[in-house]
């Protein structure tokens, strides 16, 4: 089934069709790309992340996009997409196929660049790119900050505007804005009278959603640091919230260098709502030792603090903490194969299950073999 904002978004480029039409003399042209990660993972003693001590080759991420290039200011995108997770119990939520991205795109003359429909979010160095299993160093993007399956979203239904200052030249600025709204998926454990905890997870919806990021380019080629934030209202989910939603306010703070022999990224994020308050952070570095392999290192760090009432005081989480090593084997030109091992040390929201916040942080490890390829 695909996502059920399908008709809005669809209304939405119908709207947005008359614009491009009033555009210059063009052939149109369509052009398709997409990316297929597959992988195989197990863990050794906890559930994590949807992956069992049995281990699981239902792990995959498939997305296929169609740009139709109705002028050449003019464009439509559309993207699909299947996911899995394992044994995740996030994949309630998950339609076998689903829209990922919808929009019509118009630059302008001065280089500004305007998308309306299901757009993606700009936000941190990976979230445009977090699935995309040749672009990226590990299976998953860094989970603190960009999440898989549950209290993430990588797109927002609304508008979204950018532009280039000093284009092409030192301190290059990149400049993104965006509104609307988005759905995610709250999952967390729910306790009741008289009954068992039970981890499980219900749909939260973010609204009068406000964002933009900035990106500084240095004269060090393929350095280049930013930061994004947003403000949203939360209602529904998982857990109570006031009856006219929830304000939250997230900021983010990147690093990104991309050099010839060695990467370097660093991120970290603070995000604030009812009753809760993350501070989320990671460090990467990769080395390529040879052309075809290229060696990897990560550590994410994930603490919470957490007021289960308004008159209660504060709980200080450490809520997660992982630690990776990983080897790419570049194959052919966009083509990967990935080994990589983590170390885990937290509570439910890695390892999907109910656990005592009060008890000693679960300890565990898991792997993950995987192969991409995109076209």
């Amino acid at each position: 089934m695909l996502d059920r904002n399908c008709p809005r978004l669809l209304a939405l480029l119908c709207i947005a069709l008359p614009l491009a039409l009033s555009a210059q003399e063009f052939k149109p042209q369509v052009t398709i790309h997409g990316y297929l990660t597959q992988a195989y993972g197990i863990s050794d003693r906890y559930p994590t992340f949807g992956l069992t001590k049995e281990g699981t080759a239902d792990y995959r991420r498939v997305a296929v996009l169609a740009r139709y290039a109705l002028t050449s200011v003019d464009n439509f995108v559309v993207q699909i997409a299947h996911r899995r997770l394992g044994d995740s119990p996030t994949m309630q939520f998950e339609e076998n196929v689903k829209l990922d991205m919808a929009f019509y795109q118009r630059r302008f003359s001065n280089g500004t660049k305007l998308r309306v429909g299901k757009v993606a979010m700009p936000f941190g160095v990976y979230n445009e790119v977090r699935y995309a299993g040749t672009l990226t160093p590990f299976f998953r993007a860094p989970f603190v900050i960009y999440r898989d399956g549950m209290y993430t979203s990588e797109t927002v239904d609304g508008a979204s505007v950018s532009h280039v200052l000093r284009s092409g030249e030192p301190w290059e600025v990149s400049l993104d804005a965006y509104g609307g709204s988005f759905e995610q998926v709250e999952f967390g454990a729910v306790f009741a009278a008289g009954s068992a905890p039970l981890y499980t997870g219900a749909v939260m919806k973010s609204k009068n959603v406000l964002g933009g990021q900035v990106w500084l380019a240095t004269p060090l080629e393929g350095l280049r640091v930013g930061v994004s934030g947003r403000r949203q209202d939360d209602i529904g989910g998982l857990y109570q919230r006031p009856a006219g939603g929830a304000h939250g306010k997230i900021w983010n703070a990147s690093v990104d260098g991309n050099f010839e022999r060695f990467q370097l990224r660093a991120e970290r994020m603070r995000m604030k709502t009812y009753g809760f308050e993350v501070t989320a952070k990671y460090a990467q570095v990769g080395v390529r030792v040879l052309p075809w392999l290229a060696l990897n290192a990560q550590a994410e760090v994930r603490d919470e603090m957490l007021r289960f009432t308004p008159t209660t005081p504060w709980f200080d989480l450490k809520a997660g903490r992982d630690n990776a090593v990983g080897v790419n084997f570049h194959l052919l030109d966009d083509t990967v194969f990935k080994l990589e091992a983590h170390t885990s040390k937290g509570y439910g929201y890695m390892y999907e299950q109910v656990v005592d916040i009060s008890a000693p942080a679960l300890h565990g490890a898991y792997y993950i073999s995987s192969f991409s390829v995109s076209f």
